[in-house]
């Protein structure tokens, strides 16, 4: 037992020996709050249940106190209220949490306390947030910033308007969540509050990256990093760190990336703080396996699990447990990948979609590389569905690409053009000119399948025009090529030599550049080989869903 705790204890002791109403009380809100601070919620409900019957059960009855003493009583009802509402709502039960925080409310305009009033408004708009009802706990805070305003609370203000971005920002409001967030931060400016203007540089970064304002963005994430320094906060600058670390990732600056992310890590061991290690070793998992250093990228993993599971953090544990089953699927170890992401879904919160919906998405990309469709296309629905729920277009497209090629797989060709027109429409919703060049591929690839080969040319040259638009040089070949295999189709094998050629030649190109092997060009004798090769083997290419290209003198025909 620490030295507050027995400090209380002992006064507790006193105060009851006392007989005094009023030293009670006092007695029980310190108690409670000691270990509410220490995270000791059972025996701070204890306190602040017995505070509540002590104004309850007055030596005088309440109609008989005078008017202070009224208020007083009053006043201890409302702390009861309100700490046992917040005791509730970290337990995370949430109607209880709700209902208290009503009684704290009612009690406070009881005693036109305005202060409390806007306490209780925005706690209740803390549990309405918890339960999902995104637009209740809006209207909250909003009537906890009026008050605030009415009566000139600075710090309330500023308060409110952080909560009201955040939920702005939650229900993809961006501009309202700038707004709100720019007027907590200056407001923070105004009264010299640090801590006040770092979380509001905090949140401004993540509503500049919400809207793709990178450099905003990084400028906050920056800002904020510059206010905690002083304060020697290690987790705190930790985080920041990291985050600005993922922010430089999304831009493909690996190398400042990986600076960031190792200032975190210094700052981590320095705190000593394996949920923050855990965290820092998450976010380099992330960049290695953006630059395709899988191995690497498993090794960061292993270690952010082994730390998260010593800081007993699960929502780490879940994450790098995804983040390995995404590591996992590129490196062809798909039971791996499976194992890791069902892992996943057993240690995600109920409430974390976003997490489930990513498990779901790695499970399918898994199962489809297992060649078990049914079970690929399972999956990725359960992700599509997780997905809708939290408006998720990037998970959304993954989804749909996912079905897409399950249903072409299965030879269901109808199926595979409607989930990929959704993809389409999804790449091109997040300006994702890869994915909509692939979905413009697929969807050629099924209306081929289908007979409707003038339907398969209008996507093949969407596909190819963005295949130009992104350099890629595997994907012009693969667009080459199914443009060739078209012509194939319509019997056309001049038009057919003519498209296999290019795509033979870029491969040559790219296997030179990489090999350093001499050119040669493409004649007609090895055009003549692969044109053979298409007569004889078209029924069983026709199979696969992509072309693919090795060297110079093979083409896989789907």
């Amino acid at each position: 037992m620490d030295d507050r705790i027995a400090t209380c204890k002992q006064a507790l002791q006193t105060a009851i020996a006392s007989g005094s109403d009023h030293a009670l009380q006092t007695a029980y809100t310190d108690l409670g709050q000691a270990f509410f601070q220490r995270q000791q919620l059972p025996q701070a409900l204890h306190c602040y249940e017995k505070l509540l019957r002590s104004t309850q059960s007055t030596a005088i009855p309440f109609k008989d106190m005078n008017e202070w003493d009224q208020k007083e009583n009053l006043a201890a009802q409302g702390i009861a209220y309100c700490h046992i509402g917040l005791i509730y709502l970290v337990m995370a039960e949430y109607p209880k949490a709700l209902d208290y925080h009503r009684k704290h409310l009612a009690v406070s305009q009881q005693l036109s306390d305005t202060a409390a009033q806007g306490m209780a408004y925005s706690n209740m708009g803390t549990v309405y947030e918890s339960m999902e009802d995104l637009r209740k706990a809006l209207e909250c805070h909003q009537q906890s910033l009026a008050i605030a305003e009415q009566y000139g609370d600075v710090a309330g203000q500023g308060l409110a308007y952080a909560s009201i971005g955040s939920l702005y920002e939650r229900l993809g409001e961006h501009e309202q969540a700038l707004h709100c967030h720019h007027n907590a931060l200056a407001i923070a400016e105004a009264s010299g509050d640090v801590d006040a203007q770092s979380t509001a540089c905090c949140f401004l970064s993540k509503a500049y990256y919400a809207v793709g304002k990178m450099d905003k963005a990084i400028e906050y994430q920056q800002s904020e990093i510059a206010l905690l320094e002083p304060g020697g906060d290690g987790p705190g600058l930790a985080r920041a760190h990291n985050s600005l670390g993922s922010l430089l990732l999304a831009c493909n600056e690996f190398d400042r990336a990986m600076k960031e992310h190792s200032k975190a890590m210094h700052y981590a061991h320095e705190a000593k703080d394996p949920a923050s290690q855990a965290q820092t070793y998450n976010s380099m998992g992330d960049v290695f396996h953006a630059q395709g250093k899988y191995g690497k990228a498993l090794d960061a993993l292993q270690q952010a699990l082994k730390l998260a599971m010593q800081a007993d953090d699960i929502e780490a544990q879940a994450s790098a447990h995804n983040a390995m089953g995404a590591a996992y699927n590129r490196l062809g170890n798909f039971r791996a990948a499976l194992q890791n992401h069902r892992s996943a879904l057993q240690l995600l919160a109920d409430d974390d979609v976003e997490g489930k919906a990513g498990a779901y998405s790695g499970m399918g990309e898994a199962y489809m590389r297992l060649r078990d469709y049914g079970k690929a296309l399972q999956a990725f629905k359960e992700s599509l569905a997780l997905a809708e729920e939290v408006e998720d277009d990037v998970v959304q497209l993954t989804a749909c690409n996912g079905m897409g090629n399950c249903s072409f797989k299965m030879e269901d060709y109808k199926a595979a053009v409607d989930w990929n027109e959704k993809a389409l429409k999804l790449s091109e919703s997040v300006q994702d000119s890869h994915m909509q060049e692939l979905a413009a591929l697929l969807i050629g690839n099924a209306y081929f399948h289908l007979g409707e080969l003038d339907t398969a040319f209008e996507y093949y040259g969407r596909g190819l025009a963005h295949a130009q638009e992104n350099c890629s040089r595997v994907a012009i070949c693969r667009a080459y090529c199914c443009v060739g295999n078209t012509w194939y189709g319509k019997k056309n094998m001049q038009a057919a030599t003519k498209y296999y050629k290019k795509s033979l030649e870029i491969a040559e190109r790219n296997r030179r550049e990489e090999y350093g092997s001499e050119s040669f060009l493409i004649d007609d004798q090895l055009l003549g080989i692969v044109l053979k090769c298409c007569a004889e083997h078209h029924e069983l290419a026709t199979r696969e869903p992509l072309s693919e290209l090795s060297g110079t003198t093979y083409v896989y025909l789907w």
